[in-house]
């Protein structure tokens, strides 16, 4: 008994479909997206086509063709591997006809012997190779579906040298993707994956391109690529040298599809391209991105030649946008030419982007010609990551989310760095908590990472307030660095005195960019009490007794009544018996850096009608900052009666007091 072998081929996924045939009539393929046309005109029956099956070519119609009539069609079949193919033409009536036949974009079918890490097929350096995946064999299109190659590195420095990939979707359907997978040495050493042109949905018959720098691979390194594909693409890759001025591969214009480039990655392209005849540019603009792991700066290193001569001076420029395709610089010079150059000259520069938050951005080359509408240059830049400065802590924008700090305690952060626009990140918030009042020094020490400026303004230094006592502070000072340079480094101790007992907040802000490092120690504490507020006026005097000892304080921002400041502390005695007034006082200036005077008047019970006595304390008018004050006043001839004590100052000081009566006698 035999039995026939069935070769039926099976084109359905399930074995009992359900069969809904559809016939269109003026749909033209240019705007159905999975037969090559516009993306996102008819998306339903894209969908349909995904799920069913979908015949792309459907022939005369018509029952008939009129006699002597003539037609004309191409067919195309995608995506076949090797073998052989018949063609069988049938008719009902009398036809003649011609056919050619054309194999259009062959690569080699390198079989399904490296598909596997072990069995990677060999390729050296600088020389092509081809390859193919996914074609169709004998109805099976898991005939080949991953290819893997290894090639052992010779003498090189390869910091310059790049494997470049090409393929293109040989299919007749849209939406497809091949990828890649590079490995240093074994299969846990993978340093590079991604889809081919970084584009996930290649059109049928699109060509795609991606370049991948090798400068972390040494002579003697294993290199093995694996690709791996959702569809037949034919591909080819070399790993050679950069060329000084290769052209980039096209369409970059733009953020959607701009090329990634990392660090010590070199890229070279050709921009400025237009069309005079037609009035259009050709290539305006080339853009990649680059994604930054830390906090810090960049140095671009470029190259630039000119393809057309004849203007005075043009420019390479390029933009800055951020990841959201919002320009953060806009226009700034790369490379400038100048002296009207000859035809190919090359000129060198090295551009500092300074301040950048690690983030995703996009660097956007165009060109700039005054004389004319433009100029076609090419390029040659890479670019470095430094001046790494991990990343800032944040949110610490405001109160609510101040990171806290101990005395002698190191933070670092940084200001005003570029990130999203709208995104801003102009202050930095830090709390402490001081046991008791005393005096902090700041030891800070930052760096200007903006533009060089000889107008050492306030807008381009960094402010450090402390917020509790209202205290501003910008360094450096103008007298300091009157020039402010870029990257110039700045140390400052800060003195802020006086700083009261209890939570308090550091805020470093800045409308340019500034990295920095601080602590603070606290000293000159004090455990003297602060007095009652509101005791500025005679109505809210506080009671003092014969030999009782008050503390105070005037002029502390905590203790502002509203927006009055706290000139004056009153007290309020009733004097048992006639006598002297002997008045004990100790006070010190609390301030950093200004000499003052405190002051004590006395009063008698018609209060600011009936003045007593004046006197400056240890009869000094102007009082050295830190220095402590003793004092003994005799207020002679008082009656038993109401008597009112009251300090008045300008500047910040402590004092205590007492009083207590002598030479008495029993009024009358």
């Amino acid at each position: 008994n035999h039995t026939a072998k069935d070769t039926t081929i099976q084109i359905f996924k399930v074995k009992h479909p359900n069969i809904v045939l559809m016939f269109l009539e003026s749909w033209t393929a240019d705007l159905v997206e999975c037969v090559g046309g516009e993306k996102g005109v008819a998306p339903q029956f894209s969908e349909l086509a995904k799920e069913g099956m979908l015949f792309t070519n459907f022939y005369s119609t018509g029952y008939f063709l009129n006699a002597g009539a003539t037609f004309y069609d191409t067919i195309q079949l995608c995506g076949k591997a090797i073998d052989s193919f018949y063609l069988q033409f049938k008719s009902q009536g009398q036809f003649a006809y011609t056919m050619e036949w054309y194999h259009v974009s062959a690569y080699p079918n390198d079989g399904f012997s490296n598909n596997t890490f072990a069995t990677a097929s060999p390729f050296t350096y600088d020389v092509e190779k081809e390859a193919s995946l996914k074609y169709e064999f004998w109805g099976n299109q898991n005939y080949d579906t991953v290819d893997y190659f290894t090639s052992v590195l010779p003498v090189a420095n390869y910091d310059s040298v790049n494997l470049r990939i090409e393929a293109i979707n040989n299919s007749c359907a849209s939406g497809k993707w091949i990828k890649y997978y590079c490995y240093k040495n074994t299969s846990a050493g993978l340093f590079a994956s991604g889809f081919v042109g970084n584009d996930s949905t290649v059109t049928s018959y699109e060509t795609v391109f991606t370049t991948i720098p090798l400068g972390n691979m040494a002579q003697g390194d294993v290199l093995i690529v694996k690709y791996v594909a959702n569809a037949p693409f034919g591909y080819k890759f070399k790993y050679s040298k950069a060329g000084l001025f290769d052209p980039d591969v096209e369409d970059n214009c733009c953020t959607y599809n701009a090329l990634p480039i990392i660090e010590n990655q070199t890229i070279t392209g050709n921009v400025g391209d237009y069309d005079y005849n037609n009035d259009f540019y050709i290539d305006q603009f080339d853009t990649y991105r680059i994604i930054l792991p830390h906090d810090g700066a960049i140095n671009i290193f470029a190259a630039a030649r000119n393809e057309e001569s004849g203007s005075p001076e043009f420019y390479l420029l390029y933009d800055l946008l951020d990841k959201n395709d919002n320009e953060l610089i806009d226009g700034n010079e790369l490379v400038s030419f100048s002296g009207n150059p000859a035809y190919h000259t090359i000129v060198y520069d090295t551009l500092k982007i300074r301040a950048l938050n690690a983030d995703t951005f996009y660097l956007r080359l165009r060109t700039y010609n005054p004389g004319n509408s433009s100029i076609l240059l090419s390029y040659n830049i890479k670019y470095q990551f430094l001046d790494s400065t991990g990343s800032d802590a944040e949110p610490n924008n405001d109160a609510t989310t101040a990171i806290y700090v101990n005395p002698g305690q190191l933070k670092k952060g940084h200001v005003n760095f570029k990130t999203q626009v709208g995104n801003y990140d102009f202050a930095d918030y830090y709390k402490t908590t001081l046991p008791a009042d005393g005096k902090i020094t700041v030891f800070l020490k930052a760096t200007y990472r903006g533009e060089t400026r000889t107008n050492n303004s306030t807008s381009y230094r960094l402010g450090i307030d402390y917020i509790i006592n209202n205290f501003s502070y910008y360094s450096p000072s103008q007298a300091y660095k009157p020039t402010l340079y870029a990257d110039s480094v700045i140390y400052d101790t800060i003195q802020i005195c006086p700083a009261v007992a209890g939570p308090a907040f550091f805020r470093f802000i800045s409308d340019s960019p500034y990295e920095y490092e601080f602590s603070f120690q606290v000293t000159d504490t004090s455990s003297w009490a602060a007095d009652a507020e509101y005791n500025n006026l005679f109505s809210g005097a506080l009671p003092v007794l014969e030999n009782e000892t008050k503390y105070g304080r005037l002029m502390y921002y905590p203790d502002r009544y509203l927006s009055i400041n706290d000139n004056d502390d009153t007290y309020k005695t009733v004097l048992p018996k006639d006598g002297t007034i002997k008045i004990y006082v100790e006070a010190m200036n609390m301030t950093c850096s200004t000499a003052a005077r405190l002051q004590l008047k006395g009063y008698d019970r018609t209060q600011s009608l009936g003045t007593v006595f004046t006197r400056n304390i240890a009869n000094l008018t102007s009082v050295p900052p830190g220095i402590a004050l003793y004092d003994t006043i005799y207020v002679c001839g008082q009656a038993a009666d109401t008597f009112y004590f009251r300090f008045n100052a300008a500047q910040q000081f402590r004092y205590k007091f007492r009083y207590e009566m002598v030479d008495t006698s029993q009024s009358d």
